[in-house]
């Protein structure tokens, strides 16, 4: 057995008592996915990971969604694995330096976003009197529909919006691998009200990152409606901060959580994590949700 922590806000839990460096038996991994439908983002502390231990726990719980070929920061002993860090070796960066810095669900624009993802860290910031740094925010997507106004909810009902890839191309990974994210740019409608394929819980999928456009409306209006839906979604008091340790393994549910990593570190703080996600499925909205019990 396990302990579960839950965070006062709604979302977010600590699991204490679970070594997963060890493989989980189908009870304990029935559990561990049951909790995270509930709180959305779960942290296990002081674990013991390589890369390869790090895959083998998160293929408990689904299938691994691999990474472009060309995708830069993919270790070679984990190819699942891809390095998330602000520091250089040789002039060069280790890893996707920018990672995170906007709130956004992982992929959203793609058909088939992501529904897991796990996080390790392998060195965390401090400033000088030992305080954690580069934290991770979290806000729950069915939290912020629940809550939305009734005029706000008729105005999204049935509508998709467009995700966009290339909405923040001028990051700076890629000012410092620009062959690296060459080609056609990535796109995809989605409903701005999705279905959650497991709970059934209707959330909020715009986020800031990628959400370009709501399909069919005049872009001042889309722009304004969009801007409402984020100040209702990133309020300070739902949001649930992670504050990293080393040997961390962070977990969250990519469609009932968006996150936003906090940069207030700069070199020679380093901050260095191992992510990896799970594949997920086509996201839907009400209209095939009806059969669908919450």
């Amino acid at each position: 057995m396990f302990e579960i922590i839950p965070s006062p806000r709604p979302v977010g839990a600590e699991v204490r008592g679970l070594d997963l460096s060890e493989p989980l038996d189908a009870a304990t991994v029935a559990r561990v996915r049951d909790t995270l439908s509930k709180h959305g983002v779960l942290y296990f502390r002081n674990q013991q990971l390589t890369p390869t231990r790090q895959v083998a726990y998160l293929e408990q719980f689904g299938t691994m969604q691999p990474y472009d070929p060309k995708a830069p920061f993919r270790l070679e002993e984990a190819r699942d694995v891809l390095v998330l860090s602000n520091a250089y070796e040789q002039g060069k960066p280790v890893g996707i330096i920018e990672a995170g810095q906007y709130w956004h669900s992982d992929l959203s624009y793609r058909p088939d976003p992501p529904l897991y993802a796990g996080l390790f860290a392998v060195e965390v910031p401090h400033d000088d009197a030992g305080r954690s740094l580069g934290g991770t925010m979290f806000v729950g997507t069915a939290h912020a529909y629940d809550t939305l106004s009734p005029e706000l909810k008729a105005r999204v009902e049935g509508r998709t919006a467009l995700h966009d890839r290339d909405k923040r191309r001028f990051s700076a990974t890629r000012r410092t691998q620009p062959n690296e994210f060459d080609g056609a740019s990535q796109t995809q409608a989605q409903p701005i009200v999705r279905v959650h394929p497991v709970t059934g819980r209707r959330g909020l999928y715009v986020n800031q990152t990628y959400t370009a456009a709501i399909t069919g409306m005049d872009p001042e209006e889309s722009d304004a409606l969009l801007e409402a839906l984020y100040q209702h979604l990133y309020r300070q008091e739902v949001r649930f901060t992670h504050q990293w340790q080393v040997g961390d393994l962070l977990m969250w549910d990519d469609c009932a959580v968006q996150h936003h990593a906090i940069n207030d570190y700069q070199l020679p703080q380093r901050r260095l994590i191992h992510r990896a996600v799970l594949e997920g499925s086509k996201p839907f909205g009400v209209t095939r949700a009806e059969t669908v019990q919450a």
